[in-house]
């Protein structure tokens, strides 16, 4: 049965707790789901919302690894209403296909045999009836109207976007999503609920979703909200966003000779997509919600034909200048070299520096010398910070050079004993005190070296913990990072054990004990070095840092509370091992903003180019 709409007059809905806007247009409904109303201009407190959308998992179209195209004909169609069958397509390829793996095909006149969604043109109530797959082959399973005669007179006067909206809603519905309202996380004023639900809700309820009847823009607009697109990302699959920097675009990247990264170029608070190929260093500019500019070579120099190796080189992004603008920094055979982002491309190649090279000195290695740019002297701008043969060095820079090399602290170097292949090292702010220390996690467990500001203090031990023999920590099966998961401030450390995810929050005088926060995520799970990549970042903007993890069976995610890390869930049935058959030594997964909303969201680089997760 499909439910007709109900026109509450428009004091009975004042009375709800929203004030909405005259009851002469009504939303579009599906089986057992009536129609959204729309709402007046009205700003309110929505608060903050996750992946959002109620949807019915047993009737999706189709796992993200094996979707393939959903049908879609008209019942009866006429050459007088082929523009506003073209309206719908857009807006619904602008929305939901924009957002997700999901492609819409064919189009056409419906036959006796057509499956998929069939459309019926009719001056009703726009309606489904059902749920995704339920609409598979179904004889008038969506019905939209487009010349609202009968039914909501007043879109007459703004048929376009009515039939735009509507139809981003019922397609909403034929993806498999039922109307937000019907949750029962729904808040008491929103008493709106219509139709069939869903089994299973995905993050918080959001107020601003296309499916939901209290959302104050009538139908969303016909706009997906954000959480919206996160939602159908991780039903149907994040769509491929450009078709380059992939293993089997242009030439083929590959891991092992070219570089790729995410950093913002041009200064407008999005991270950017920036490759060093064959050729040059190629620039994907982020446009906001997912979107990437076609790639364009910044600068014909650092890449592979101009003879920069992974295996020698280290190429890197960082502001060395202070324009908040990501500028390239290589170091070559003879030292350090920088182009200076201009906002639309890279500046000549200046050597910087005549150290830390391969040739200069005593050689810098790969597989013996860790070279980082951090703000060590907090001007703004990047400087470069090298663990040696002799212990840390560090050249400031001066916005137009990098300062001769200073010894600051004669440890954790290679004639100290330290190894890449046993000894995990980073420069990090432990302290609370906004400067970078020395953070090494050596044989003993974890030693720290204040920063001073001109040098860095000796080595203490600041936990006889996650190291090569206090407690058998391996770089080959235990990765091992520096994250502010409590949100003071400070860098903590979290390891991945082979029981599961251990913390040691910093106090700022040292590390507290091991505490296991998570029984996921470690070698006696399943998780291999080789196969499942582990990052952190903060993907929930609340300050603290969460995990994101690449297992057999997909995306997964672990949110810090500040005292643990909560129950891990499935954000993608894809760019994991078995699930999309992603892999480490040809498919880099990367954390960044691409959108600026202060979460880090998920990018991936996979066969056929550059996917996009947003968090």
């Amino acid at each position: 049965m499909v439910h007709r709409v109900n026109i509450p007059s428009f004091s009975s809905v004042r009375r709800r707790g929203v004030a909405r806007a005259l009851p002469w247009m009504v939303a579009a409904c599906a089986l057992a789901t009536g129609c959204a109303l729309p709402l007046e201009d009205e700003n309110l407190d929505t608060g903050s919302t996750n992946e959002p959308l109620f949807v019915a998992t047993s009737l999706v179209w189709g796992q993200p690894t094996s979707l393939a195209p959903i049908p879609v004909c008209w019942e009866n169609a006429s050459a007088g209403d082929a523009d506003e069958r073209l309206l719908v397509r857009e807006a619904v390829e602008r929305t939901w296909s924009s957002a997700s793996q999901v492609v819409f095909s064919g189009w056409g006149a419906c036959t006796s045999a057509s499956s998929g969604i069939r459309i019926r043109i009719d001056d009703s109530g726009p309606h489904t009836k059902g749920l995704g797959t339920q609409l598979a082959g179904k004889i008038d399973g969506m019905v939209l109207n487009f010349s609202f005669q009968n039914w909501s007179t007043s879109c007459q006067s703004m048929r376009d976007f009515c039939i735009e909206a509507i139809a981003v809603h019922e397609f909403g519905h034929a993806l498999g999503f039922a109307h937000e309202q019907n949750r029962s996380d729904t808040p008491a004023w929103c008493d709106a609920e219509q139709g069939s639900d869903g089994d299973a809700v995905i993050g918080d309820w959001d107020l601003e979703s296309v499916m939901n009847y209290c959302n104050p823009a009538w139908n969303g607009n016909g706009a997906l909200s954000t959480t919206d697109i996160r939602g159908v990302q991780q039903i149907y699959g994040p769509k491929l966003q450009l078709d380059q920097f992939g293993y089997n675009t242009g030439s083929g990247w590959r891991v092992e000779k070219h570089v790729r990264t995410m950093a913002d170029v041009n200064g407008d608070g999005l991270d950017d997509v920036v490759g060093f190929g064959d050729s040059g260093v190629w620039v994907s500019l982020s446009l906001g919600d997912a979107q990437l500019s076609s790639h364009v070579r910044w600068i014909a120099d650092y890449a592979y034909n101009q003879g920069w190796r992974n295996e020698k080189h280290v190429r890197t992004m960082a502001d060395v200048d202070g324009d908040d603008m990501a500028d390239v920094v290589a170091f070559g055979d003879s030292g350090v070299y920088v182009s200076l982002s201009t906002g639309s491309g890279f500046g000549p190649k200046t050597k910087w520096s005549q150290d830390y090279g391969y040739n200069t000195g005593s050689g810098w290695r790969i597989e013996k010398h860790v070279r980082e740019l951090v703000d060590i002297d907090l001007d703004g701008r990047a400087d470069v910070v090298g663990f040696g043969d002799s212990g840390v060095w560090v050249s400031r820079s001066t916005g137009t050079g990098f300062t001769a090399p200073q010894l600051w602290v004669t440890s954790y170097g290679y004639n100290q004993g330290w190894r890449i292949e046993k000894h995990v090292r980073y420069v990090a702010d432990v302290t609370g005190d906004g400067e970078p220390d020395v953070v090494g996690f050596g044989d003993d467990g974890v030693y720290v070296s204040r920063s001073t500001g001109a040098s860095f203090d000796a080595p203490q031990l600041w936990i006889a913990g996650f190291g090569y023999n206090a407690g058998s920590w391996r770089v080959e099966y235990h990765p091992r990072f520096l994250a502010d998961v409590d949100g003071d401030g400070k860098h903590d450390i979290v390891g991945f054990a082979n029981s599961g995810t251990y913390v040691s929050r910093s106090t700022g005088l040292g590390f507290a004990p091991m505490s296991l926060w998570q029984s996921i995520f470690g070698y006696n799970q399943g998780w291999y070095v080789d196969r499942h990549p582990r990052l952190l970042g903060d993907i929930s903007g609340d300050g603290k840092a969460d995990i994101v993890g690449f297992a057999n069976g997909g995306l997964h995610t672990s949110l810090s509370t500040g005292l643990g890390f909560a129950p891990v869930t499935q954000r993608l049935a894809d760019m994991g091992y078995v699930l999309g058959g992603w892999r480490v030594d040809k498919h880099p997964r990367l954390l960044g903003d691409v959108n600026g909303d202060g979460k880090l969201d998920i990018i991936g680089f996979g066969y056929n180019g550059v996917y996009v997760v947003l968090s």
